[in-house]
Formats: C-alpha cells, structure tokens, sequence
C-alpha cells in the first residue's frame, strides 16, 4: 500500500515483481508462514514463491534499496515485539 502495488496484480513490470517478492520474504522469513500457504495468499504457484525467494528477493536486496527497508523495518519492528513480549 506504502507504495502503491498491488501485489496480486498478475502484471509483469519489475517494480511489482520485486514489492511480491518483499512481501513473499516478510510472510516467510518473518511471519514464519508456509510457501504454500503464501501461495494461496496472493493467489501464484508454489513455485513462483520458491523463485522469489531463492532469485528475486537477492536482487531487490542489492539493488531496491526502498523495497528492501520496508523488509527490514518489519523485521526490526517485528523483532522488537518478541523481545518485549519475553521480558
């Protein structure tokens, strides 16, 4: 939404590849939720979000320096509530 992507748009352009892939990264990495479970979420094959995972989301890190810091500010954000959730 930050941005203005529809992730389930089924377009091609770089831009909405790379916003899918950060989101397929959050859901996995972070939100510990199951490939095929992202799958049926944004409505691609398990193999889309296996590819993202392995080869897209390693060029956004590089290379889309705003997409890769809204990853990591979930993942800090995110990080933050378990510490304070365990103390």
């Amino acid at each position: 939404k930050k941005l203005g992507i529809n992730i389930e748009d089924k377009n091609r352009r770089r831009l909405n590849v790379y916003a899918k892939s950060v989101y397929i990264q959050i859901c996995y990495d972070l939100l510990k939720i199951r490939k095929l479970h992202i799958s049926r979420l944004i409505n691609i094959h398990n193999a889309s979000v296996h590819n993202h995972l392995n080869n897209v989301f390693p060029i956004v890190k590089i290379w889309e320096s705003e997409l890769y810091g809204i990853y990591l500010y979930f993942k800090y954000k995110l990080k933050e509530k378990d510490v304070t959730e365990t103390l």
